[in-house]
């Protein structure tokens, strides 16, 4: 579970209008139990949902994540919730890591790139096992939108 501020969609599509804090903290919901127990299948886990939906309940009482009221019920990490760095990370977000580390280096600034190493480094082990994504990674280069300004050799007997 990551921390978005993607939207939500419900089976009804209402939410609350008498709370403003409510009607603009629910589009925040993003994970709902249903999606959750498809990904757990797709990674091999096959679970009920009730099981997923008692086990986020126990969660939300030792982590930062809370739901929402609606039905089905959307979970996400609560505002307060420091940056969860996770131990493994999706392909997209792997060959994000990736192409940023290849390309902006020299625009970042030394701060940032500090911080961002362990995402590096995490970005590189998920693609080695990735053959085909990684020989796509070779070939795509992303070039300046202007020359490059390499000086001319100039014959100095000119």
């Amino acid at each position: 579970m990551t921390k978005t501020t993607n939207t939500a969609s419900t089976k009804t599509g209402s939410t609350k209008t008498d709370n403003t804090k409510d009607t603009q903290s629910i589009k925040h919901f993003n994970k709902v139990s249903v999606h959750i127990q498809e990904q757990l299948r797709l990674a091999g886990f096959n679970v009920t949902l009730r099981t997923v939906q008692r086990d986020l309940l126990a969660l939300s009482q030792r982590f930062l994540i809370e739901h929402n009221n609606s039905n089905p019920k959307g979970w996400r990490w609560r505002d307060d919730a420091p940056l969860q760095s996770m131990p493994n990370m999706s392909l997209p977000q792997a060959v994000a890591f990736q192409m940023m580390e290849k390309n902006l280096v020299q625009l970042l600034p030394p701060a940032i790139l500090k911080e961002l190493h362990p995402w590096f480094d995490l970005a590189k082990r998920q693609l080695r096992e990735e053959s085909t994504i990684q020989s796509w990674l070779d070939k795509v280069h992303i070039e300046p939108p202007t020359l490059s300004l390499i000086p001319p050799n100039i014959d100095s007997n000119i």
